[in-house]
Order: C-alpha cells, then structure tokens, then sequence
C-alpha cells in the first residue's frame, strides 16, 4: 500500500514538473526597448522625437530558436497579429503621437499561444501642437483678422472725411452761387429805383418806398441765411449733391408744365427763370392759382405755405380731393421755423416738401421724381382727362443721354417694325446691350417692357396706317410685323377700345 501510494506522489510531481517547464517556454519575454540607442523600457512618456523604436524579445530558457514561435502586433497601429520571422528584433518607424500598447505572444510549435507581454507607452505631442499652443495661435488669428478690420474702417474713414470734405466744398460753392442769384433780383430792384433818382424829377412814389424797404429786406434776410448756413447745410448738403452728380448732362422736359404758387413776386420770378430750363413753367400769386390749373393743366404744382390771398392747405385739400386735379403732385415749400409747421406740412396731404432756402435743381429734381411716380398710379378716368397734355406713356427724360438713347432705340425700331423675326434679342444687338441692360433702361425711361414697347410701336403704326391708307387690315398687319391675326386684334382693341375696323370706320367720319 505504501509503495502503491508512492508511485502516484511520484507520478504527481512529474506531471507538474512536465507542465511547468511546458508554460515557461511558452513564456514571451522583453529584453529592451530602445528609441535611436536609448533604453526606454522603463518610460511610460516618449517625445515626438522617439518614435523610430527596436524591440527585442527573448526565446523561453532551455528551448531552440527554430522550435518557438513569436506573433506580435501594437495596438493603436497595427489592426492584426504579426509572426516574428528572423531574429528577436522588432521594429516600428516614424510613430505618430498617440497612446500604444505592444502585445507579444510564443508558442512551442506543437503547443498552444502563451500568456500575452503587454507593454504600454505614450508618444507625446510636440509643443507646437498642445492646446496651449493652438491657444496661441487662434490668438494670433484673431489679432490679425481685427487688425485687418482696423485697417479697413480706418481707410474707410478717412475716404468717407475725404468725400465730406469735397462734398462740403461743392455745397459752399454752390451756395455762393446760389446767394449771387437770390441777390440779384433785389439789387436789380434798388438800382432801378436808384436811376430813378437821377432823372430830373428825383421823384420816388410810395410803390417805390415799398420796392426799396421789401428789397432791403430780403437782402437782410438773405445776409443773416447766409450768415447762418451752417444750421441748414446739412439738409442742402444731402440733397444737392446728388443732383449735381452730371452737371453736365441737365434734364430737358419742355413739354412737362410745372405750376408755382409763391405770394412772392421776386421768388416766383427766380424759380422760373431757373425752372425754365428744365420745364414750361407758370407762376401764380394766389387765387388765381385755380384759373392757371384749369388753363395750363400742369404736371405738377410747387405750392407756397406763404400764399396769402388763399390758405395753401386749404387749396392742398381742394386740389386733392378733385379727381380732376388729385393725381396731380403737389410740393409744398415751407420756411419750417418750428416743429408745429413741420408736423403741419409732414401731416398734410402733399407728395413731398422742400425747406427754405432750397436749389432751384433740387426742386427740379424731386419734380421729376413725383411726376415719375404719379405716372404708374393715374386711373382711366385720369388718364383720359390728361389727353390734351403730356401722355402718360411718354417718356420724361432726366439727362440730354437719355433722349439720345431713346431717339436711337426709336429709328432702330421704326427700320425693323415690318420684319416679324424683329424682337428683344434683335434689339438689344442692333443696340450693342445686353437684354437686361436694354430692359433696364427702356422700364426706367417708358415705364414697358421692351416687349411691350415693341408691340405698342408696331400698334400706334397700324392705327397710323388705317387713318392714311386703303390698305386692308391684313396687308397693314403684315406691314407691322404681326403674323397672328387673333393677337393683332386682342391688342389693337386693348389698345383703342375697338376693333380695327371699327377704329377705320370713326376715323373716315
């Protein structure tokens, strides 16, 4: 029994023995690892520096190179096992900075992969891409980028200082000139009365008393204006500089009528004289401001707050409560002393007002603007209470280039008007423009498409031609250039209101 009992402990310890010499050769082992000749087995933290690295790995003791086997991988570069081939060296190159772990593992060739060498280390960042480094550098950034914006509202002050100071500079100029004007028509008044003097009589009667001290006055007043100028610059300032822009090319609208109504003989005698440039101007004291509407049918209407025959507000209501009368555009011009007259004229019922003193080419300007804007609001009935005046289509014209570019649009059109292959695309080459640039400037002029200026054109011409021809209406038709009967028709009437042989037939009578 005893000897029995024996054997087995024997057995036992030879079991174990077999065992553990079989798990220490299949024990992976690391000798070193070194970054360009430095150990750095013991170093948890490389530099960006040590990232070329040689790994050595040692074969289980007692056991045959060629009867064990190695796999190896490092996480964090490599995605599957490698077998370690020649030698017991491992190398990795030009590692990124990042977190890395090696794992290796050995074998027996006949036997199952030991327990893995695991070995982690850290490759830094270097410093020029830490968080405080970034920091740094979105700094640098965002003090480049103000720097920047400095400079340019820097240089944009300085322009605009510039352009104020240029604009300033016209706007004394043009009130010197301005002054000269309005100074003219009292001096003429006090040295006409002054030669008076010198006749033989040297008789002055009360009327010229009166000439003398209105005259003198206005010459105050003007003196103290100009004196005080800074106080209304401003307003003069915004408005008269843009007028002036092309100086060179003024507006030219003889066939527009423009009303004043100033209870001041000088003033209304200097408005249209300068006006008269621009328009056909009629002037009105007061009442009578109702007999000039009616005989003169203006366009528009510069009425005077001052008027003293008649109360302009009161003649404003009347004017727009007329439906004869209420498309027409009424500016009131105002000396605005205080806030009441303000909010008065801004309250009333006026298109717009100018405050004294004011330019003559300021006035002009927002004239044409108001008739401009009334054009596109005039309802049937105003439209055809207006016939013996301006049309409403025709064109007012702002600049001498203007009624050149219409006047060549014109003849370009009445040559093509019989070819029916004649449309915008044609007329914008035989005008050397672009489409958009030919419709922008024909809406801007006539208030149509140059789809519509060519079909108004082509129907003004066949009315034309059934008043002064016995040519049938489809020979005039094909004259025009409009091949389709049902459309020449559809816009003829839309036109005139009847048919084209309706239109023959009241022309013959």
């Amino acid at each position: 029994m005893k000897n029995l009992t024996y054997a087995i402990f024997l057995s036992i310890i030879c079991t174990i023995s077999v065992l553990g010499a079989n798990t220490e050769r299949n024990e992976a082992r690391l000798v070193g690892i070194w970054a360009y000749r430095e150990l750095v087995t013991d170093s948890a933290y490389l530099n960006y520096k040590q990232n070329n690295l040689r790994i050595m790995l040692e074969y289980p003791r007692g056991t045959a190179a060629d009867s064990v086997e190695y796999r190896y991988k490092l996480d964090g570069y490599d995605d599957e096992w490698n077998l370690l081939t020649e030698g017991p060296w491992v190398y990795y190159n030009d590692l990124s900075p990042g977190k890395y772990t090696f794992v290796a593992q050995c074998r027996r060739l006949d036997g199952p992969w030991g327990n893995p060498l695991e070995h982690s280390f850290v490759i830094t960042n270097p410093w020029w891409r830490t968080w405080p480094a970034l920091f740094v550098y979105a700094m640098l950034f965002a003090g480049t980028v103000a720097y920047i914006v400095y400079l340019i509202r820097a240089r944009i002050k300085i322009s605009n200082q510039m352009m104020l100071e240029r604009n300033n500079q016209r706007f004394r100029n043009d009130l010197v000139l301005h002054a000269t004007r309005e100074f003219r028509t009292p001096l003429v008044v006090i040295q006409s009365i002054i030669e008076k003097l010198n006749d033989e009589s040297g008789y002055l009667s009360r009327a010229d008393v009166r000439r003398l001290r209105s005259s003198s006055r206005g010459l105050i007043q003007m003196v103290e204006e100009l004196a005080d100028y800074g106080r209304v610059s401003t307003l003069a300032e915004d408005d008269a500089f843009e007028v002036d822009s092309d100086s060179t090319d003024i507006p030219i609208n003889r066939n527009i009528a423009v009303l004043i109504a100033s209870p001041h003989a000088s003033l209304n005698a200097v408005m249209q004289r300068q006006m008269q440039t621009y328009f056909m101007v009629y002037t009105a004291k007061g009442a009578e401001i109702y007999d000039e509407i009616s005989a003169n049918k203006p366009d528009a209407i510069v009425l005077d707050t001052d008027l003293t025959e008649v109360n302009a507000y009161d003649v404003l209501r009347r004017l727009k409560t007329d439906a004869a009368t209420a498309h027409i555009p009424v500016i009131l011009i105002s000396s605005l002393d205080n806030t009441r007259s303000v909010l008065r004229v801004i309250r009333s019922e006026a298109d717009d007002f100018l405050q004294k003193p004011f330019s003559s080419e300021v006035l002009a300007a927002l004239v044409l603007k108001k008739i401009k804007s009334s054009k596109g609001n005039l309802t049937p009935d105003v439209e055809i209470a207006k016939k013996d005046t301006v049309s409403v289509s025709q064109p007012i014209y702002e600049r001498v280039s203007d009624k050149e570019f219409l006047q060549r649009l014109n003849n370009i059109v009445e040559e093509q008007l019989g070819d029916n292959t004649f449309d915008v695309g044609a007329m914008a080459k035989a005008m050397a423009m672009s489409r958009i640039g030919l419709c922008g400037n024909v809406k801007d002029l006539c208030g149509q498409t140059p789809v519509e200026y060519l079909r108004e054109a082509r129907i003004s011409r066949a009315a034309e031609l059934l008043k002064s021809t016995d040519k049938s209406i489809n020979e005039i038709r094909e004259m025009v250039g409009m091949i389709d009967p049902t459309y020449f028709h559809r816009r003829f009437k839309e036109k005139y209101g009847v048919s084209p042989r309706d239109y023959r037939k009241t022309s013959d009578k």
